[in-house]
């Protein structure tokens, strides 16, 4: 289901002409729109516009401290003034772009939810010199979050237990029997849910060794 269309103002993003231009153009578009009968006073957003203005032209041309502190002032004023026009037009349109957008304003994008991680490959079993102990590493899924790492004996009848969950591409599988072979799938998982498991991999721990 797509997200609700709303106003994007991106204030904090905008230089101080661009702040200007933005409220300029948002009075110039909701002038006289039949779409917005009752919208929040216009000639406060204009006063607000051209105060701005009139402060940014006076600081760049005298560079006075309280020249700029008018400035700031002033932006803090007109950005307050467009959250509100936003909230207005938002409350209006109801989601309508087209609405949104004869307002003057840019309007927010949909997200696009991530789809289920691909099935993770090139899955590898290495035995170590520890009789106990195998790594499974595998190559990073697309999408995917994080990995289970499942293991069994029997591949086909038995059971698979969980190893470990990890955002990692290693893991290395303990506490196992020394001198058997054990069998290993895994699964990556995302926002959307999980992957398809892995092709299955086997790895046999090393026996252990008796010092003559």
């Amino acid at each position: 289901m797509e997200a609700m269309k709303k106003v994007k103002l991106g204030l904090y993003k905008l230089s101080t002409l661009g702040l200007i231009s933005l409220a300029t153009r948002i009075f110039t578009y909701m002038t006289s729109n039949l779409n917005f009968l009752t919208p929040p006073s216009l000639l406060t957003l204009q006063t607000l516009t051209l105060d701005l203005e009139n402060s940014y032209t006076e600081a760049a041309a005298t560079h006075s401290k309280q020249a700029y502190a008018q400035v700031r002032t002033n932006v803090q004023a007109l950005r307050a003034f467009l959250v509100v026009m936003a909230d207005y037009i938002n409350m209006i349109a109801q989601g309508n772009e087209t609405i949104i957008l004869s307002a003057g304003v840019d309007v927010t994008k949909n997200r696009v939810n991530a789809p289920v991680p691909a099935m993770v490959t090139n899955v590898v079993a290495t035995f170590t010199n520890n009789p106990n102990t195998i790594i499974v590493s595998w190559k990073l899924s697309v999408y995917a979050r994080t990995y289970d790492l499942f293991v069994t004996t029997n591949p086909y009848t038995g059971t698979w237990t969980l190893v470990e969950t990890t955002a990692k591409k290693e893991v290395l599988a303990a506490n196992l029997t020394a001198g058997t072979r054990y069998y290993f799938k895994v699964v990556a998982i995302g926002t959307a849910g999980a992957s398809t498991p892995s092709a299955v991999v086997n790895g046999m721990t090393i026996t252990n060794t008796i010092p003559v």
